[in-house]
């Protein structure tokens, strides 16, 4: 996959329609912006908040 649009469909098996959130990596969702019946075109990624808690965690363990 070259692109973050790709890994989504790969995810999802089509094309999202905007609006709609999917979790392609753990601790991320992509929330489709824009999109047509060929591709994904805007894309916000948010850390989810189970993901960076995971991520401070991780964080402490290497500081100690």
């Amino acid at each position: 996959v070259d692109t973050i649009g790709g890994m989504i469909f790969n995810t999802l098996g089509r094309v999202p329609a905007r609006g709609e959130v999917v979790q392609a990596i753990p601790g991320f969702e992509f929330h489709v912006l824009d999109a047509d019946p060929r591709r994904v075109k805007r894309v916000r990624i948010v850390q989810s908040q189970k993901g960076e808690r995971r991520r401070r965690a991780t964080a402490r363990t290497e500081q100690a």
